[in-house]
């Protein structure tokens, strides 16, 4: 699986307000960052309410992007920045996307996206839909769409390795 680099300009901590104890707040960031499947993620967010309450803005955004780290994983991304008006994702070689994925998300996202490759790295570059006054959630909720539409449930078959290629 490829360690994916995320910069976002999104506040996604654990406050000291939410989780006084710094040894709880880093067994939390622990398993946060081992994080390999999307099952867990909801399962550590129950546990974390049961436990200290409503999810503040921060720690939601933390598991939003846990969940787009895992994601990303699996189709092999390098690093996930944003541009003036733009995310730019770069893919590691062996990504498993194959023509007709992209062809699809070009469908889904017309005019927004652009593809660029050079020697074994692949690039896409998706425009941000709406303003240019972009909130952390709304952020992570355009990059999470996106992300799942390349996954997509028919054609990837999850494994700790990455997003494997389903024969037939």
């Amino acid at each position: 699986m490829v360690e994916t680099s995320i910069e976002l300009p999104v506040e996604a901590y654990i406050p000291d307000t939410y989780i006084p104890d710094p040894n709880q707040k880093v067994a939390i960031y622990k398993r946060i960052a081992a994080f390999s499947s999307l099952s867990e993620i909801p399962d550590l967010e129950d546990e974390l309410v049961d436990r200290f309450g409503d999810l503040p803005g921060p720690v939601g955004n933390l598991l939003a992007v846990a969940k787009i780290r895992v994601l990303a994983g699996w189709l092999k991304i390098k690093s996930i920045n944003l541009l003036p008006g733009q995310f730019r994702l770069l893919f590691a070689a062996g990504h498993p996307l194959a023509g007709e994925d992209l062809v699809a998300a070009g469908r889904q996202y017309q005019n927004r996206i652009k593809y660029a490759g050079a020697g074994d790295e692949f690039e896409i570059k998706l425009r941000l839909a709406g303003n240019s006054q972009y909130e952390g959630s709304f952020l992570l909720e355009q990059l999470e769409a996106f992300l799942t539409l390349l996954v997509g449930e028919r054609n990837c078959h999850k494994t700790p390795d990455g997003c494997q290629r389903k024969q037939g």
